[in-house]
């Protein structure tokens, strides 16, 4: 089992960036890709503070290809379904299957990924919070991403 560093952590969403790609320019494969990722949270018990950034990726992507946040560097959205392609994905550096340890690795790349873009994450749930508040509505992440099937 390898060890999750910063430089193979970059290496991990430099290889999901092509996908990445692919998935942004096609809106029907990219609603399909959230729609797993919904489905892999609805089986994961308990979202840990690591995991708690898939909801608010997931919403930034919505945004995002919905063109209702359109104030990301392409390098950002890129970097964000990147991290999401290798949380979705059951080939991970530690699997899934493994309880406990199987996600660990996730929410290295989930984290390293909100630092990696953190500026940009900042700005994006300050516009998000600001919305739902002209809104009346509350923001909460996992009841975002639940309500939409």
């Amino acid at each position: 089992m390898s060890k999750l560093n910063e430089e193979k952590i970059k290496e991990i969403l430099d290889k999901g960036a092509e996908k990445a790609k692919e998935l942004l320019a096609d809106d029907g494969k990219m609603q399909h890709f959230l729609d797993s990722l919904e489905g892999k949270l609805r089986g994961i018990p308990e979202l840990g503070d690591d995991l708690a950034y898939v909801p608010i990726f997931a919403s930034m992507t919505r945004a995002y290809i919905a063109g209702e946040y359109k104030q990301l560097p392409v390098r950002t959205i890129i970097m964000v379904v990147s991290s999401l392609i290798y949380f979705v994905s059951p080939i991970d550096v530690v699997p899934d299957t493994i309880p406990v340890l199987g996600y660990t690795d996730d929410a290295a790349v989930l984290v390293a990924c909100a630092a990696f873009i953190k500026p940009d994450l900042d700005r994006f749930i300050e516009w998000r919070d600001a919305q739902n508040s002209e809104d009346g509505e509350a923001v909460d992440d996992n009841e975002t991403i639940d309500s939409e099937n």
